[in-house]
């Protein structure tokens, strides 16, 4: 026997008689609803109902059809801001885009032309907001190793591939730190959580999914766009790594030049 939410809610309703439960229903249909709507975007006629798994590489999709995902973020809280910096991504990707060639994900392949000294600004920028964020989750080992802040080394070499069983890295203690920061904020709206797929997938990167949905948690944290740091090294090419304090490297590959980001 299928049991519907509503039909669910309803007995919640009638043991429990609350004065919230009417705001959860309503919360479930509007979600629902949501991802009706991304279902007809996108092309989907099948009788399927769509969950929030569905929205993974979604976003991918409108890279070429831009109008149709800002008509789909007009009425949201904050959409207009976060759709603006989902084109971002799209326009720095779009550099590397080659007839008969599309990427499953946004990747940044010709990066523009940038000085070295607005790269290594940025990155010391990012590296002042984990230390920040660490301060404010009181992990205080981390902010010991990010005082004062690491010297940052520059390399003109491909950034080496990150080892699937590193536990110990510095850079493995700043993103634990920086995600359960990030989980106390409080979005403006349910839609960074029913989105949170579609967002990640833009380049399986949850700094990069950040940066994005950031206008939606603003309002809940002192820091300045502390992600924007993150998105201009990407979209350039450039990648920090931060092995310890004493070994924290910024890979640039493309030629250095004297263009502003």
């Amino acid at each position: 026997m299928t049991i519907s939410t509503a039909s669910i809610v309803c007995e919640w309703q009638t043991q429990w008689p609350c004065p919230v439960m009417p705001t959860v229903l309503q919360l479930i249909m509007v979600e629902s609803e949501f991802f009706e709507r991304c279902k007809r975007l996108i092309g989907d006629n099948s009788d399927r109902t769509w969950c929030r798994e569905d929205l993974a590489g979604f976003l991918n999709d409108f890279r070429s059809r831009r109008s149709e995902l800002s008509s789909l973020f007009a009425d949201i809280p904050h959409g207009r801001e976060v759709c603006q910096r989902v084109f971002n991504i799209f326009d720095a990707a779009s550099s590397g885009d080659t007839p008969g060639r599309t990427d499953l994900y946004c990747v940044v392949r010709r990066p523009k032309p940038v000085q070295a000294t607005h790269l290594k600004d940025a990155a010391t920028e990012l590296l002042k907001n984990w230390c920040s964020m660490a301060e404010q989750q009181e992990e205080q080992e981390l902010v010991d190793f990010l005082t004062p802040l690491p010297e940052i080394q520059l390399s003109y070499s491909p950034a080496p591939d990150i080892d699937p069983n590193d536990c110990n890295s510095l850079d493995v203690y700043i993103y634990d730190t920086q995600t359960d920061w990030h989980c106390y904020l409080k979005p403006v709206s349910e839609h960074s959580s029913w989105m949170r797929e579609a967002f990640y997938y833009l380049n399986c990167d949850y700094y990069l999914a950040r940066y994005a949905t950031w206008p939606w948690y603003s309002d809940s944290s002192q820091l300045d766009d502390p992600y924007l740091p993150y998105f201009k090294l990407w979209s350039h090419g450039a990648e920090l790594r931060c092995v310890s304090p004493a070994n924290v490297t910024l890979y640039v590959v493309q030629p250095v030049g004297s263009a502003e980001p």
